[in-house]
């Protein structure tokens, strides 16, 4: 397994209200976009041999495609780094070494992406799969597109050490981490 490092993008998270998971939502919204917020650092272990990119206007999604690129990225996110994977990967699998934030994006054609041969459609997590996962859409951080699969969306979870991830949303198009490295 790679070891990975990054700003957790970490506080302690309970959601009892719908006040409370809008304050929790800023606060998470808060710890991706400020290169400024003091964080501890959290340590992912990633299953799959991906690499870290700067998330940018025009950088390739994939590590093996030159294919795919970011097409808009919002300001707010200038700074951020995303897990590329090799393309048609189709999910991401992780495990959580400290308690903090973790954030995916994910696209927004939940349980698309191709035809449905193979056996992907049993491991697909829709949009409320991920909800009553504990995941949130992280609102507020602006419109994040890809050339394709088009539309993304940015979601955040507080997570405990020693939990396991494996998150496929379509056949092809892996979540992806997202984080804030110190430079």
């Amino acid at each position: 397994m790679r070891h990975l490092r990054f700003l957790p993008l970490l506080a302690t998270l309970v959601i009892s209200s719908t006040s409370g998971s809008a304050q929790n939502s800023q606060e998470a919204r808060s710890v991706l976009v400020d290169p400024a917020r003091s964080a501890q650092f959290a340590i992912v272990n990633s299953a799959i041999d991906g690499k870290w990119a700067p998330l940018s206007e025009g950088a390739d999604l994939y590590t093996n495609s030159e294919k795919y690129q970011w097409k808009d990225v919002p300001q707010s996110l200038v700074g951020t780094h995303f897990l590329s994977l090799p393309i048609h990967q189709g999910f991401v699998e992780f495990d959580v070494a400290s308690d903090g934030f973790v954030f995916l994006v994910t696209s927004t054609r939940w349980g698309g992406g191709g035809n449905s041969s193979g056996d992907w459609l049993d491991e697909v997590m829709l949009e409320r799969d991920l909800r009553r996962a504990g995941w949130r859409e992280l609102k507020g951080v602006g419109d994040l597109t890809a050339g394709d699969p088009g539309e993304m969306i940015i979601f955040w979870r507080h997570s405990e050490q020693g939990e396991k991830y494996r998150v496929r949303t379509e056949k092809y198009v892996a979540p992806m981490l997202l984080i804030r490295p110190i430079l």
